[in-house]
């Protein structure tokens, strides 16, 4: 990731990414294993983590968020916008999450988070 504060001027970050492509789409799917993967890290719905709606054009309206852990944006989910699908030559629907979990582990280290 380019990062002009860096003295590379780039920078690794590391994200956890999943995806659901099948006959139809799954954002709550999606979803529980969001879920799940939080309730393994010992985070709770609602008071440690929740979603927002997000409106990321790759992403099809409505059908899209992002997860924020303990007030930080860390993620987002959703089903992927039928251009972007044409684009790579995707027949089927693709739901599809992406999370920095890195945040999620430095919040760990940090003992923000215990587990």
């Amino acid at each position: 990731m380019i990062d002009k504060n860096h003295f590379t001027g780039a920078r690794n970050q590391r994200k956890l990414c999943f995806a659901h492509v099948s006959n139809t789409s799954s954002f709550e799917g999606i979803h529980g294993v969001i879920d799940t993967l939080m309730t393994l890290f010992g985070l709770n719905h609602e008071k440690d983590y929740y979603i927002t709606a997000s409106d990321n054009v790759s992403f099809f309206p409505g059908r899209q968020a992002n997860l924020i852990v303990r007030g930080k944006n860390c993620g987002i989910f959703g089903i992927i916008a039928p251009q972007v699908l044409e684009n790579f030559k995707i027949k089927n629907p693709v739901t599809l999450a992406e999370i920095d979990i890195e945040i999620i582990f430095n919040m760990i280290i940090n003992e923000e988070i215990k587990i």
